[in-house]
């Protein structure tokens, strides 16, 4: 059965995929996921929106199988016309290896969706969730190696900037309420963790196939004039031009180091002009 066709752009829009832009009515790839996957695997501002069949699986990490579908009559009738949902509807099920990955994946999004602003004022895109999930900016209970939210609070609020390590985690559920409440949101710049032991190279390849969905992101939280700051090398190099290109408004002027051991005094510099090309003007936290 064919789709009831759309003829107004807009209506079109509605099912472009939301990471290659592919046109799902156009090739047909209009079908329902079991719900417990569709919502491990879309982030927290994808809305509404379809997704092709490849990029699912490139989400997910691994090939779609007839398990992954909705036992719903729409999935029977789009594919006896589109042969690449039949293919992957009659595969048996493989063991999901990658399973754990979307859970973390889920369970970080649904975080950082909590912390979303009502109005964004200043986005900050970093490289990637943590190798171990578990020290995720926008998780409350982190002890260790969390460098990033602890230097990010530091220079943000004046009454932060010599506490201990351990009074900022202390108060980390407030903080991140304060820094949602100043309109502030750190996004990703890839959904999984980094492999570990990437090199530069295949940090910036990782992050350059990440750019669109960064976009999106983008469009859905803030506007075009919103201040967004790039930290972190290999994001800035492979992400900067585009997202300029694309018309987001990109302050800092060069790359800021990650707040990583000997970088850490670097980043200390390199934020605050960032910051102050917004327009942040630090200030009291009132939390500490």
């Amino acid at each position: 059965m064919s789709l009831t066709p759309v003829h107004d752009d807009e209506g079109r829009a509605h099912f472009l995929c939301m990471d290659c832009k592919a046109d799902t009515y156009t090739n047909q790839q209009y079908y329902m996921l079991d719900d417990r996957l569709w919502w491990r695997l879309i982030a927290p501002c994808d809305g509404y929106g379809m997704l092709c069949l490849t990029c699912v699986e490139s989400r997910i990490g691994r090939p779609l199988d007839g398990t992954d579908f909705a036992r719903v009559r729409l999935n029977e009738q789009q594919a006896r016309i589109c042969p690449e949902l039949a293919e992957r509807m009659i595969r048996p099920p493989r063991s999901h290896l990658f399973d754990e990955t979307v859970f973390q994946t889920r369970n970080i999004e649904e975080a950082r969706r909590s912390y979303l602003p009502d109005r964004t004022r200043i986005v900050l895109v970093a490289e990637a969730p943590p190798a171990d999930p578990q020290r995720f900016f926008y998780f409350t209970k982190v002890r260790t190696r969390d460098a990033l939210f602890l230097e990010t609070m530091r220079t943000l609020y004046t009454d932060t900037t010599h506490a201990e390590a351990s009074k900022l985690r202390e108060c980390k559920e407030e903080l991140l309420r304060r820094f949602q409440r100043d309109g502030l949101f750190l996004l990703d710049a890839c959904r999984n963790p980094m492999p570990k032991g990437a090199k530069a190279a295949e940090k910036r390849r990782l992050i350059r196939a990440g750019v669109p969905g960064v976009c999106s992101v983008l469009k859905a939280v803030c506007t075009t004039n919103t201040p967004v700051i790039l930290i972190a090398h290999p994001v800035y190099d492979a992400a900067a031009a585009e997202l300029r290109s694309g018309g987001f408004n990109v302050v800092n002027s060069g790359p800021i180091d990650f707040p990583a051991m000997s970088r850490t005094p670097h980043f200390r510099e390199q934020l605050p002009r960032a910051l102050s090309a917004a327009g942040w003007m630090p200030k009291p936290s009132g939390v500490l």
